[in-house]
C-alpha cells in the first residue's frame, strides 16, 4: 500500500484535464424581472424551486455584490449564475430575462470582469475536510467567498452544499483577495501536500490487486526475470485507472 501511494500517485494526478464534452455546468447572465421572487432572499428562491444554481455576483447599478443566502433579490438585479446545462431554460424562467452573452468561452479573464473580486482555483489538500459537505464548511459565512464550480478529475459539478468533497478537488472560489487568501489557507491548496500524499485518502476497499505477472526472457547473461503487477483504483474521484510497474528484475543464473 506504501508502495502504491509513493510511487504511483504524483501531483500530476491532480491536474485539470477535462474538455468541454466533460463540463455539465453552465455559466449565464439573467437579470431579476420575474415578480415572484423581486424582494425574495436567495435562500428563499432556491427553497421554492426545484432548479440547483449558484449565483456568484450580483451587478446592481455601479456595485458588485457578492451573494449570499440572505442577499434580497432587487428588481433588474444583473445575476451571475451557474447551473446545470439541462436547467438553462428553467433558469431564464426563474429570473425572466437572459442577458445575450457568451460566459462559457474557455479565454474569458474573470479577474478583470471587477476590479475587487477575484476568480481563484484552490485545491482541497486538508485531509480532515475530504469527505465532508460543500455546505459544512460553510466558506461563505466564515470567510465571505463563493464557490462556482467544482472540478473532479475530468469532470466539472456544480458547487452545491449537498456535494461531498474529496481530497485533490478544484475549488473555483470568488470573493476578495483578502478573503480568498484566508479561505486557501483553510483549504490546503498545499504543492508539498500533493507531492507527499497522505496513505489515509486512499482505502483498502478502493483499491485491489487486480493483476501478478511473471516473465521470463532469455538473455546472454542467462535468464532475465521480471515481476510486475497491477491496480484499479478509485483514488480523487478517478474511476477505474490501471496503475502497472515491474517492482523488480534481475537475473535468475549466470551460465
Amino acid at each position: 500500500m506504501i508502495l502504491l501511494r509513493k510511487f504511483f500517485v504524483k501531483s500530476s494526478d491532480l491536474e485539470l484535464k477535462g474538455t468541454e464534452e466533460e463540463d455539465h455546468t453552465y455559466v449565464g447572465q439573467y437579470v431579476v424581472v420575474n415578480p415572484a421572487i423581486i424582494g425574495k432572499t436567495i435562500a428563499e428562491v432556491s427553497q421554492g424551486s426545484h432548479i440547483k444554481f449558484i449565483i456568484s455576483r450580483i451587478w446592481r447599478d455601479e456595485e458588485v455584490i457578492l451573494p449570499q443566502g440572505a442577499t434580497v433579490l432587487e428588481n433588474h438585479d444583473n445575476l451571475l449564475v451557474i447551473a446545470n446545462k439541462d436547467d438553462v431554460t428553467s433558469i431564464e424562467i426563474l429570473f425572466g430575462q437572459t442577458v445575450r452573452r457568451d460566459w462559457n468561452k474557455e479565454q474569458i479573464d474573470w479577474n478583470k470582469i471587477d476590479s475587487n473580486v477575484e476568480s481563484r482555483t484552490i485545491v482541497l489538500t486538508k485531509n480532515n475536510l475530504n469527505g465532508k459537505l460543500l455546505g459544512q464548511l460553510r466558506l461563505r459565512d466564515m470567510y465571505n467567498v463563493n464557490v462556482s464550480r467544482v472540478v473532479r478529475g475530468d469532470i466539472k459539478l456544480l458547487a452545491t452544499e449537498d456535494l461531498r468533497l474529496r481530497y485533490g478537488d478544484h475549488l473555483t472560489l470568488v470573493g476578495t483577495p483578502q478573503d480568498i487568501d484566508h479561505a486557501e489557507y483553510f483549504l490546503g491548496n498545499s504543492v508539498k501536500t500533493l507531492n507527499e500524499p497522505n496513505l489515509g485518502n486512499i482505502s483498502w476497499y478502493d483499491t485491489w490487486l487486480s493483476y501478478w505477472n511473471h516473465s521470463y526472457q532469455p538473455s546472454r547473461y542467462g535468464i532475465s526475470y521480471s515481476v510486475g503487477y497491477c491496480w484499479r483504483t478509485n483514488y480523487y474521484g478517478n474511476i477505474g485507472r490501471n496503475i502497472c510497474s515491474a517492482f523488480s528484475h534481475g537475473v535468475l543464473y549466470h551460465s
